[in-house]
C-alpha cells in the first residue's frame, strides 16, 4: 500500500469544546503573566544598576576627598618650605651685607657708604618687615582654617536661619505658577538666572551677566545656591532637615561659643605678635641708629655675628618670665587661665575665656 505521510501542523487545532473567546482569554492571561515577569526582571536589573551606580559614585567621592586632602597637604608643605626658604634667604642676605661692610671697614676704614648699608640692613631685615608680617598673616590664617574650615563656617551660618528663609522663594513661585506640582529651589534659581541672562542679552550696551546677591537675601541666595550646586528637591529636603536639627541642638550652640572664643584667642595672638614685632624693630633701630654711633653699631653687629650661636644658646637657657614681666592688668586673667604643662583641656580654656 501507499505510505501515508502525516505532517504535524504548526498550530494545534482548537478543541471542539473550547470557544474562540475562551481560547483568546487563555493566551492573553499567559501573555500578561509573561509581561509581568519581564517587568519585574527589568525593575530588578534597574535597581541593581542604581545600587552599583550609587556605590561607584560613593567610591568616586571618597577618592576625590582623599585626593583633595592630599593636595591640600602638599600645598601646605610647599608653602611651609617657601616660608623657611624666605627666612633663610633673608638671613643670608643680611649676613652677606654685614660681612661686606666689615671687610670694607678693615680695608678702607669707616665710610658713609658703609654706614648707609648698615642702616639699610637694620631697617630692612628686622622682624617687622613686609615679608615677615605677611608670613605671620599666612600662618595664623592657616591655623584659623584648620580649626574652623570655611565649609563648617558656612554650614553653621546657614543653620542660624529659620525654615522660612529657605521656603519663601518657593512659596512665592507657587503663588504665581498655574500648576500645583512640587517646586524646588533649584527651579527658582534657574528662573532667576535665566531672567538675568535675558535682561543682559536684551541690553543694548552688550554688558555681561554678573548675577550676585547678599547672603541675607532669602528670595535669591538659597535658590541660586541650589541651582549652582544642582541640589534636587529630595536633597534639599534632607539638607533643610539637617539644618533644622542643628539649629535646635543645644550642643551646637555651645560649640559655637567655644569656636568663637578660640578664634578670638588666635586673633589676639596675631595682633600681639604684630605689636611685639613692631616694638622689637623700633627698639633695634633706636639703639643701633640713634643711641650708638655708626662705628659702635658696626662693632656691635660684628661681635653679634661672631657670637650669635652662643647668644642663642644663652637665650634658650633663660627663663622668659624673668625678662618679660606680666602686666598688672592681665595678672588676674593669667591666674585664672591654666598654666603651661597642666592637665586642663581645651574645653576648660574656652570656658575660662568665655567668662572673661
Amino acid at each position: 500500500g501507499r505510505a501515508q505521510i502525516f505532517q504535524t501542523p504548526d498550530i494545534l487545532p482548537i478543541p471542539s469544546n473550547v470557544t474562540p473567546m475562551a481560547h483568546s482569554m487563555f493566551f492573553s492571561d499567559d501573555q500578561a503573566l509573561e509581561s509581568t515577569e519581564k517587568r519585574q526582571k527589568r525593575l530588578a536589573r534597574n535597581r541593581e544598576s542604581a545600587r552599583q551606580s550609587r556605590r561607584r559614585k560613593k567610591e568616586m567621592l571618597l577618592n576625590l576627598r582623599s585626593q583633595v586632602r592630599r593636595l591640600h597637604n602638599d600645598i601646605e608643605y610647599i608653602r611651609q618650605g617657601k616660608l623657611e626658604t624666605m627666612e633663610h634667604d633673608l638671613m643670608v642676605d643680611k649676613f652677606r651685607i654685614l660681612n661686606e661692610v666689615f671687610l670694607d671697614q678693615k680695608c678702607v676704614g669707616q665710610s658713609k657708604a658703609g654706614e648707609d648699608k648698615i642702616a639699610s640692613v637694620i631697617r630692612n631685615s628686622g622682624p617687622n618687615i613686609v615679608e615677615r608680617r605677611a608670613a605671620i598673616e599666612f600662618q595664623y590664617k592657616a591655623l584659623q582654617k584648620a580649626i574652623f574650615p570655611h565649609y563648617s563656617h558656612f554650614i553653621l551660618s546657614l543653620s542660624l536661619n529659620d525654615r522660612n528663609f529657605f521656603l519663601d522663594a518657593k512659596d512665592q513661585k507657587l503663588k504665581t505658577q498655574k500648576n500645583t506640582g512640587r517646586v524646588s529651589s533649584k527651579q527658582v534659581g534657574e528662573d532667576i538666572s535665566k531672567n538675568d541672562a535675558d535682561k543682559y542679552c536684551n541690553d543694548s550696551t552688550g554688558g555681561k551677566s554678573n548675577l550676585s546677591c547678599s547672603a541675607s537675601d532669602k528670595l535669591q541666595f538659597w535658590p541660586l545656591l541650589c541651582y549652582e550646586l544642582s541640589i534636587g528637591i529630595d536633597q534639599e529636603e534632607k539638607i533643610l532637615q539637617v539644618l533644622e536639627n542643628l539649629r535646635l541642638n543645644g550642643q551646637v550652640e555651645e560649640s559655637r561659643r567655644k569656636i568663637a572664643s578660640l578664634l578670638s584667642v588666635i586673633q589676639r595672638l596675631q595682633e600681639s605678635l604684630h605689636t611685639y614685632s613692631s616694638s622689637v624693630a623700633q627698639h633695634n633701630e633706636t639703639a643701633l641708629l640713634q643711641i650708638l654711633t655708626p662705628a659702635q653699631s658696626i662693632k656691635f653687629l660684628e661681635w653679634f655675628l661672631r657670637n650669635r650661636d652662643r647668644c642663642a644658646r644663652m637665650i634658650d637657657r633663660t627663663d622668659v618670665s624673668t625678662i618679660i614681666p606680666v602686666p598688672v592688668c592681665n595678672a588676674q586673667l593669667n591666674e585664672q587661665l591654666p598654666k603651661a604643662n597642666s592637665d586642663h583641656s581645651l574645653n576648660d580654656i574656652c570656658k575660662q575665656l568665655s567668662i572673661q
